[in-house]
């Protein structure tokens, strides 16, 4: 009987596999059947496009004119408190720029500076930005210092649109002086019979009813604000632009927006005089040209109370099928930092240490802080969402200090690509302050995602005081429309296989070496229930920690792109990356307590880990 209820049951699910089979080719020849007929739609209207043009009078003749050899734009610039109006500057070239700090009314600079924009050891940044390496310059007097960090971007050569951000300090003891943040747009302008053309050929659609005469363009945006924690140490925000441009009635109306972040979305609305344009509507002052031939290129520069930002945008071709980016163009992530350290005085009245570990929470992109809280007896960071966390994959920061604020006072900024390396913690300890000796071990797929670990000792001159372990996961996420799309697919389930790694003796109190272990994960997920299931599986070993049957359990709950979760004892996050959702990744920490709170090695959280699988 037992051998003849399983041939039944073989046969059932043999049964079912065959329905399945059957409905999913079912699927396939409808959508090919649909496919075709909006091919055939298509068709038709491409001939009724062509017939009705063929009744059409002639179009304006495009003049094809170069643009303009004088490479010229707009910039605005502040030092300190004082700012200045936006001006016109020209230059020889897109690497250097005449800027006009002494136009501010600042006494800190004379006359202008010829500033180095951009060279070729600059480093990607997001959108399409490149970022410079930290700049020096005694401008004037050996005694000041001007420090900067240039960020642009370059549309072909034929536009440039940047910031300048950075301090004036003193030479001898680097005491700040001033803040420093300038804004540039710079370009080949339109010529003046090619912005004839714009006008005539938009006068033309309109009066022959093709469509509204109004021209769409869509580019970057980009924001600094006017204080210290927006200008030292972080760089400028990334958004979106989108511009309406009326050549007939000499007009541009645009929103600049910044997803993701706490800047506001930016309207601009300029008019036209030759090939520039100007406006100040409702806050928001600007300046700006089209460059290029055809004016296939707009860009500009804005200023507002809080602080100043630029603009550039390509013209968009409306014969041209616009298709969605397949991923985020902004890397973000997630990240956690379980501290730790054991009992003991340290030398020269610096305090004392308690037994103690935690990692608070899982912190994303956009963790930051400034103001403390009471949670848990414990002072821990009030989250700002005005962070930056995810920059690079070679390069990151560990938010020690966001677990615990009294003791690491900044983030810490560490290689993730190097085997190891040592960095100064500020701790408030002056030449007291520890150093953090790490090791990194990471994995990148495809470099739309990258897992890893930073892990390692505060060396002082006490001995090793402390213990930091982190984990992260970043990439670029992939857009809303991929993820939208896997649900219509398989009844929106998708299975991930792929790697997984696991870290304990997380204390320093358990006195051991610590190091990652390798295993494997394998996930199920549905996108339309949104619900991410998985396993890591490890081999066989002498674990302290490790759950029963070396398995670690992942079970969270999607939103969007990401998902998070907290069950079983485990804290998760992490997201889909790369085009079509092609990769999972994300980090996992044991949640022992609450924030994995403990005080001796086997309290509070005892280990961490990573994953990253593919779709199958």
């Amino acid at each position: 009987k037992v051998e003849a209820d399983k041939k039944v049951a073989e046969a059932n699910q043999q049964a079912a596999d065959a329905k399945a089979q059957a409905a999913k080719a079912e699927t396939d020849a409808d959508e090919a059947k649909q496919a075709k007929l909006d091919a055939e739609a298509r068709a038709q209207a491409a001939e009724e496009a062509l017939e009705a043009a063929q009744q059409l009078p002639s179009a304006p003749t495009n003049p094809v004119m170069a643009a303009n050899t004088i490479i010229s734009g707009f910039q605005n610039s502040s030092v300190g408190s004082d700012n200045s109006a936006i001006s016109t500057n020209s230059s020889s070239n897109y690497d250097t720029l005449t800027t006009k700090l002494n136009e501010t009314g600042t006494s800190r600079f004379d006359d202008p500076l010829e500033l180095s924009l951009r060279d070729s050891t600059d480093l990607d940044y997001e959108g399409g930005f490149k970022k410079s390496t930290l700049k020096s310059l005694k401008p004037g007097s050996s005694l000041r210092t001007l420090k900067y960090t240039s960020t642009y971007k370059n549309f072909d050569d034929q536009m440039q649109i940047g910031h300048i951000h950075g301090d004036y300090k003193t030479s001898n003891n680097g005491f700040r002086l001033d803040l420093v943040s300038s804004v540039n747009i710079q370009g080949n302008s339109t010529a003046a019979d090619d912005m004839q053309y714009m006008k005539d050929l938009s006068q033309y659609n309109i009066a022959n009813k093709l469509n509204d005469g109004k021209v769409a363009y869509n580019g970057v945006a980009s924001y600094i604000g006017n204080s210290e924690a927006e200008i030292i140490g972080h760089d400028p925000i990334i958004g979106t632009s989108e511009f309406k441009v009326d050549f007939v009635d000499s007009q541009v109306d645009g929103t600049l927006s910044f997803d993701g972040s706490n800047v506001s979305d930016k309207k601009i609305k300029a008019e036209i005089t030759g090939n520039t344009f100007s406006g100040n509507w409702n806050g928001v002052d600007t300046k700006g040209g089209f460059y290029g031939e055809d004016a296939k290129l707009l860009g500009g520069v804005y200023q507002v109370s809080g602080g100043k930002g630029t603009y550039g945008a390509s013209k968009v071709d409306p014969t041209v099928e616009v298709i969605p980016d397949p991923t985020e163009s902004k890397m973000t992530g997630f990240q956690s930092t379980a501290l730790s350290s054991k009992e003991k005085t340290l030398p020269f009245g610096q305090g004392q240490l308690d037994n103690a570990i935690g990692y608070v929470e899982i912190r994303d992109d956009k963790s930051a802080w400034t103001e403390l809280k009471t949670e848990n007896g414990s002072e821990v960071p009030v989250d700002n969402r005005k962070g930056d966390n995810f920059k690079s994959f070679n390069t990151g920061v560990v938010r020690a200090d966001m677990v615990k604020p009294d003791s690491v006072l900044k983030p810490i900024e560490v290689s993730l690509t190097n085997a190891s390396g040592e960095i100064k913690v500020d701790a408030g300890k002056g030449n007291f302050n520890p150093t953090y000796k790490y090791k990194a071990v990471y994995e990148n797929f495809d470099s739309q995602m990258q897992v890893g670990h930073v892990y390692g000792n505060f060396d002082s001159a006490a001995g090793d005081v402390s213990r930091a372990a982190n984990v992260y996961v970043q990439g670029y996420l992939t857009a809303q429309a991929g993820i939208d799309k896997l649900k219509q697919v398989n009844d929106g389930k998708a299975q991930y296989n792929g790697v997984a790694t696991y870290i304990e003796n997380i204390h320093l109190a358990d006195n051991a070496s610590t190091a990652p272990v390798n295993g494997t994960s394998a996930f199920n997920v549905d996108f339309v229930n949104g619900s991410v299931d998985g396993t890591l599986s490890f081999a066989a070993g002498g674990y302290k920690y490790m759950p029963a049957g070396n398995q670690i359990n992942i079970n969270a709950d999607i939103t969007g792109n990401t998902f998070a979760g907290n069950a079983n004892g485990i804290d998760t996050a992490g997201g889909f990356y790369g085009p079509d959702a092609k990769f999972l990744g994300g980090i996992y920490q044991d949640a022992s307590g609450q924030g994995g709170k403990g005080t001796v090695a086997g309290t509070g959280t005892k280990f961490q880990g990573t994953f990253g699988a593919e779709k199958q």
